[in-house]
């Protein structure tokens, strides 16, 4: 019985270990990603919202280069295009559509919804670039004098145009220009986009995401739910580890030894996250000169979310540590009391002095 008592202690105590850092885990991801408001809060703090225009001009601008500086549709300024885009999706608007498509997708991760559901209009966004575009051109081509030759003002580009067709003004010009942007297919063909606009390819068809991944809100369900049950097992394993120790008083500085160690590893994980955290900012902001996607986006998301994830590794090892403290501490308290056994009642102690003088009394004399 005794191997089998130590069997199984080291069994549960080895699983117990696991338990603590899955627990971790669990809670961490709770009080972090599955927190709507947390997951905004690491968009917002990055100034993604702030950079993401930018970000994509300097790709198409990059992109530009690596074509030798040629552009199959014409010659455009990308500060242009930029200062357009940032007055027709300033930060604010970004952030309400980004919002918009997270609460839509949390509320049908929580089930408060059947479907993914959100729905954004560009109308007023789009009308708003054209106009921008439209007086960045007029403002190239004001001023510009009269072509010589036969320029046509069908295929005219305000953006590298050096002269203006004959019989024509800039201001008609630019309303052409305009009427050409708002009929392409590439600058905001579709002024809304909706939840069902957005699928991925399963069993060679193409699927809402809703429908495509149906099970994503049972999940999402026990995950939430999980660090509750987490903490249960918690609790039972503790109580195991302290009834199979023998004495069971050690099972108390067992436990102290699991948590603190457990404790002392998430704080050194959650700092080495902070730290982490420092590094990509320095090495995102070390190198003005190539700014893109990666240093503007990425980087300052990743930021974010490492430098949460770390704190609550911290708080968590820190509990983790104050109650290794306490157990251990419950310990040397009991031990000292007399290995932690509650003293027998008056009665019961004197019921054993009895047994002890009946056991003399009957005892053979010893042989000198």
């Amino acid at each position: 019985m005794n191997v089998l008592r130590k069997i199984l202690l080291f069994l549960v105590s080895f699983g117990f270990s696991g338990l603590l850092l899955f627990n971790a885990g669990i809670w961490t991801a709770r009080m972090t990603i599955l927190d709507r408001e947390v997951t905004k809060s690491w968009l917002d703090k990055s100034s993604v919202y702030d950079n993401f225009v930018d970000a994509l001009a300097d790709l198409v601008q990059q992109d530009q280069k690596n074509r030798g500086g040629e552009n199959p549709n014409g010659s455009f300024d990308t500060e242009a295009i930029a200062r357009a885009a940032k007055e027709a999706f300033p930060s604010k608007t970004l952030q309400k559509n980004v919002e918009a498509v997270l609460d839509g997708s949390y509320d049908w991760l929580e089930q408060k919804t059947s479907t993914l559901v959100f729905n954004l209009d560009f109308s007023l966004e789009k009308k708003i670039f054209i106009d921008a575009m439209g007086a960045e051109g007029l403002a190239k081509i004001s001023g510009l004098p009269t072509c010589q030759n036969s320029e046509s003002s069908e295929d005219f580009d305000p953006f590298s145009a050096t002269c203006l067709p004959a019989g024509t003004n800039a201001s008609a010009l630019m309303d052409s220009f305009k009427a050409e942007i708002a009929n392409s297919e590439s600058v905001l063909p579709d002024t809304t986009l909706n939840s069902s606009d957005i699928t991925v390819d399963q069993d060679g068809q193409k699927k809402p995401i809703d429908v495509a991944f149906s099970e994503a809100p049972v999940w999402y369900g026990y995950l939430a739910s999980s660090p509750i049950i987490i903490a249960a097992l918690v609790l039972i394993n503790s109580a195991l580890i302290v009834l199979l120790s023998k004495p069971k008083l050690r099972g108390f500085k067992t436990l102290g030894w699991f948590f603190g160690i457990n404790g002392g590893l998430l704080a050194l994980f959650g700092l080495s996250n902070i730290l982490l955290k420092e590094s990509i900012v320095k090495s995102a902001m070390g190198n003005n000169g190539e700014k893109g996607i990666a240093e503007n986006i990425l980087f300052p998301v990743v930021r974010e979310v490492s430098a949460s994830i770390g704190l609550w590794n911290i708080i968590i090892g820190g509990v983790y540590i104050v109650l290794a403290v306490g157990l251990v501490v419950l310990y040397k308290k009991l031990n000292k009391n007399g290995s932690g056994v509650t003293p027998p009642a008056p009665q019961e102690k004197k019921e054993e002095l009895k047994e002890e003088l009946v056991k003399e009394v009957k005892a053979p004399p010893k042989i000198q």
